[in-house]
C-alpha cells in the first residue's frame, strides 16, 4: 500500500463498510493505487492487481467485501474493490491510444510475444505516461489548494504534512502548469517546489524512486574510482578554467579544516563526473560565482578553495535559470536537486552534459526511459 493522505486515511478507517464509505475516499484510493501502479506498468498483471487488492483488505478489514459462495467456491473479500481499479485503468487506457506503449499492447496482445519484444536486442524506450486529468480535483479546488499551500509557505515552521497533502493533490494540474510556464512563473505558483523535500517528493512522484538513496548508493564505494579517471585525464584537459575546477575538487579533500575524508571524496566525485564522460565541468558546477547557464547546475560559495567541502563554511545551492530551487547541506542533496529539477520542470538534458546525465539517469537511478550507450557501458564496468 502506498502511504495515502492522512483525510483519506482517516476516512477509510472510520467507515463501518465498504457501503457506507464516502464516494470521495473510495475514489480518491482508487486513483492513489493507479498513479502507483502506472508507475511499474500500463498493463498491470493479475498478481499485482490481487496482491494491491488484497492489501487494501489487510489494511482495512472494514472494507472487506461480504463472501459469496457459488457453485461451492467462495468470492474474494476484495471483488468490488478489484473490478474497481481494473475500470480505472482500462478508462486510462482509452486516454493513451496514440501512445506507443498502448498502441503495441493491442497489436501484440499475447503476453508471449511481448515478453519477445522485451527481449529483443534493440533497446527499448519506455515513455512514462502522466494522468491527463483528475476527476476529483476541479480547477476550484486546486485553486483553493494552491492557496492554502502558499500560506503554508510564507510561515516560519511551515506544516510539511499539509504542503505534501496539497501537493500531491494538485500534482496533475501542476504537470500541465509547468509545460507552459518559465521558472519563475512555476516557483510563483508553486513555491513550495524551492523546499528540498518537496523537491525531491515530486521527483518521486515522477520516477517512482528515491534518487537521493539511489545516488549516494551508487557512489559511496565508487568515488576512489571517478577520482583517479579524473586525475588520468588532466594531461588532456585544455581550457584554463576547465582545469583550475578541476584540480580544486580534487585538491579539497583532506583540507585541514575538514573532518569527513570520506564525505568528501563522494563529494568530488560527484562534481567531477562530468569529467570522466569528457564533458564541461563548469556547466555543471560553479566556485564563488553565478553559473552561466540557464539549465540546473550546482553552486558553492566559500571563504577559500580549501573549504570547498566543509559544510560549515561552504553555501551549497541547486540553481535554474539564475533562480536558486535548493538551498542545500551537502553536495549529494545538491546534486539530486540538480538531477530533480530536470524531471520535475520539464527541461531536456543539457546537450552538453548529456553523457553523464543519461548515466545518472539510467545507471545510477535506474529510470528505464533512458537508453544506454556503448560508452556509458564501458565507464560503468570500469567503476563496478
Amino acid at each position: 500500500m502506498p502511504v495515502l493522505p492522512q483525510h483519506i486515511s482517516v476516512a477509510l478507517q472510520k467507515a463501518k463498510d465498504k457501503a457506507s464509505l464516502e464516494p470521495f475516499a473510495e475514489h480518491s484510493l482508487v486513483r492513489i493505487l493507479f498513479e502507483d501502479l502506472i508507475q511499474y506498468d500500463l498493463y498491470p498483471s493479475s498478481v499485482m492487481y490481487n496482491s494491491v487488492c488484497s492489501a487494501i483488505v489487510r489494511t482495512y478489514p472494514n472494507l472487506c467485501d461480504s463472501v459469496i459462495v457459488m457453485k461451492g467456491k467462495s468470492s474474494k473479500l476484495y471483488v468490488t474493490w478489484l473490478d474497481s481499479l481494473r475500470t480505472k485503468f482500462k478508462s486510462e487506457h482509452a486516454k493513451y491510444s496514440n501512445d506507443e506503449s498502448v498502441i503495441a499492447h493491442k497489436k501484440f496482445a499475447s503476453k508471449r510475444i511481448q515478453s519477445q519484444l522485451i527481449n529483443d536486442n534493440q533497446p527499448v524506450k519506455i515513455t512514462r505516461l502522466e494522468v491527463s486529468n483528475d476527476s476529483l480535483e476541479d480547477s476550484s479546488s486546486v485553486e483553493q489548494h494552491v492557496i492554502l499551500m502558499l500560506k503554508e509557505h510564507c510561515k516560519y515552521y511551515p506544516d510539511t504534512t499539509i504542503i505534501s497533502d496539497r501537493m500531491s493533490r494538485t500534482y496533475v494540474s501542476r504537470r500541465i502548469f509547468i509545460k507552459t510556464n518559465t521558472t519563475q512563473v512555476i516557483l510563483q505558483r508553486f513555491p513550495c517546489l524551492t523546499m528540498e523535500i518537496e523537491l525531491f517528493e515530486e521527483a518521486k512522484r515522477i520516477t517512482g524512486l528515491d534518487l537521493k538513496i539511489k545516488i549516494m548508493k551508487f557512489f559511496q564505494n565508487r568515488s576512489d574510482k571517478i577520482l583517479d579517471i579524473c586525475k588520468s585525464k588532466l594531461p588532456s584537459i585544455k581550457k584554463t578554467l576547465f582545469l583550475q575546477n578541476v584540480n580544486i575538487l580534487s585538491n579539497g579533500t583532506g583540507a585541514s579544516s575538514n573532518v569527513d575524508i570520506e564525505g568528501q571524496r563522494i563529494s568530488a566525485s560527484l562534481l567531477l563526473l562530468p569529467v570522466v564522460f569528457g564533458e564541461d565541468i563548469d556547466r555543471f558546477f560553479s566556485l564563488n560565482k553565478n553559473p552561466q547557464v540557464s539549465t540546473p547546475s550546482i553552486t558553492i560559495r566559500c571563504a577559500g578553495e580549501a573549504n570547498v567541502f566543509n559544510v560549515d563554511d561552504a553555501e551549497v545551492n541547486a540553481m535554474l535559470d539564475g533562480i536558486v530551487i535548493a538551498k542545500s547541506k551537502t553536495v549529494l542533496s545538491a546534486l539530486t536537486s540538480l538531477v530533480a529539477a530536470y524531471w520535475v520542470c520539464k527541461i531536456a538534458f543539457d546537450a552538453k552534459l548529456k553523457k553523464a546525465l543519461d548515466f545518472v539517469a539510467s545507471h545510477v537511478c535506474g529510470v528505464s526511459s533512458y537508453i544506454t550507450t556503448p560508452f556509458s557501458q564501458r565507464i560503468l564496468i570500469k567503476l563496478l
